[in-house]
């Protein structure tokens, strides 16, 4: 096993002389660090097993990758609905997915907005579509975000979300990933730029950085919603299972609110 390669059970990522983040420096081979790591395995039958039957396993894993590949080209080809972009598709690259997408748009389609969201949400595109165009502040030749925010949201260091890149405590305001609407003039400039913006852990969090650098207008609106809550007057639902978006959507459809029928 090559050490501290990335690729192993522990990778050493900074050195930390004191508590405080902003004292520590990027791992160096160099460095001497004390440690000692205990590794327990509660279920060593079920591990041995896993061994035992790894040819299987990993068969089974590629006959599975094998369908989902083929599904996917069946959906792309009947509904034109997804886009694969030239990226190894890991939680760590959806900043880099997302500015390929900016990319292939701007090739593609003319615009004015752009909306993103998780594919765990659902939108009212009207209504989002006519506050757009009734609003004089939605110029899509202005530099604006509309969303609800995050302000002073502390970096993370452990974890999904750890970030040993950016060097402020904490981050600078970024839109909640549930939804938010970028105008064209913004677009424009993430895709000129988007050899040079670093990628950091997360898409929402890296917007903010990118977008601190310019004279960003960002839109606050409370009806944008970042996780499961629901207002009469919201623009999404987040955080939905499959079946919950499917019986949401068939309430939608009868109402025209993303809450209930109520």
């Amino acid at each position: 096993m090559v050490w501290n390669d990335g690729g192993g059970i522990i990778t050493f990522k900074r050195v930390y002389l004191t508590s405080e983040h902003l004292d520590s420096k990027v791992f160096f081979s160099e460095a001497r660090v004390a440690l000692s790591i205990k590794f327990f395995v509660p279920e060593i039958e079920k591990l041995k097993r896993m061994i035992h039957e790894e040819e299987l396993i990993t068969k089974q894993w590629s006959l599975q990758l094998e369908e989902l590949n083929k599904r996917l080209r069946t959906e792309i080809a009947e509904k034109e609905d997804i886009l694969i972009v030239n990226i190894t598709d890991t939680y760590r690259s959806l900043p880099a997915k997302l500015l390929k997408f900016y990319q292939w748009l701007y090739f593609n389609h003319e615009f004015s907005y752009i909306l993103k969201t998780d594919d765990d949400s659902l939108i009212n595109i009207d209504q989002l579509l006519q506050k757009l165009l009734e609003d004089s502040q939605f110029d899509p030749t202005k530099a604006w975000i509309w969303s609800r925010f995050r302000k002073n949201w502390p970096v993370n260091y452990i974890g999904k979300w750890a970030d040993y890149d950016y060097q402020s405590p904490y981050y600078p305001t970024f839109p909640c990933g549930a939804a938010y609407v970028i105008s064209q003039k913004i677009a424009l400039w993430l895709i000129s730029n988007a050899e040079l913006l670093y990628t950091y852990q997360g898409e929402d969090v890296s917007m903010g950085i990118w977008l601190s650098a310019i004279n960003t207008n960002f839109i606050e609106d409370d009806h944008f919603e970042c996780n499961r809550e629901c207002k009469p007057q919201s623009y999404n639902r987040a955080q939905l299972s499959p079946n919950e978006i499917q019986e949401i959507w068939s309430s939608f459809e009868k109402c025209q609110n993303l809450c209930s029928c109520k």
